[in-house]
């Protein structure tokens, strides 16, 4: 920004004021990532009972979302874990590539770049046969998950944090309430 003014000091006298100022800003994108359990969305064959019961195993399929905001996303990585009363079932489709350590039951999915404004996906299945200790719990699916990424324009790395996705199904998929509850 420049700035010119000119103040004049006594009658026959103007003085020329110059002012200069340089700023530069740069804004960080917002990132977003979730989760959601599905029940034969198409992708994957799921089977066995909603609600879960005791001793009977179900599967689930599970989709996970990374979203860039205004500016491009780099090295894009999600990481997560499934608990142990939860059994992967090997079947994965979607972006990028999703990782399974089996003795520490953690995901690293791996998104890459990631244009602004648009979003990959990655789904994948997993079963449960609840316990007669889960009986009327919503057992948990997926543990909290953290997505990390750069921001191209920025630099900066950016950081978000999806919530743990249970046996509950929404509602908004056509399920009743309580589908998730663990019954006899």
């Amino acid at each position: 920004v420049n700035i010119y003014a000119r103040r004049v000091a006594e009658r026959s006298a103007a003085e020329q004021l110059i002012g200069t100022a340089r700023v530069e800003a740069k804004y960080s994108s917002s990132i977003f990532t979730g989760s959601q359990a599905n029940h034969n969305n198409g992708l994957f064959t799921d089977r066995g009972p909603i609600p879960p019961v005791v001793g009977t195993e179900t599967t689930y399929t599970i989709t996970m979302v990374a979203e860039a905001g205004v500016n491009d996303l780099t090295d894009t990585t999600l990481n997560t874990a499934i608990p142990v009363h939860v059994t992967w079932l090997d079947a994965v489709q979607g972006d990028g590539e999703l990782i399974y350590n089996d003795v520490a039951k953690q995901l690293e999915w791996r998104a890459g770049n990631i244009v602004s404004n648009t979003r990959k996906e990655v789904s994948f299945q997993v079963g449960i046969t609840p316990s007669a200790s889960q009986y009327r719990q919503t057992p948990t699916l997926l543990g909290p998950q953290t997505l990390r990424a750069t921001d191209r324009f920025t630099g900066e790395r950016l950081q978000a944090i999806g919530e743990r996705v249970y046996t509950e199904l929404s509602t908004e998929l056509g399920y009743e309430r309580d589908n998730g509850i663990v019954g006899q």
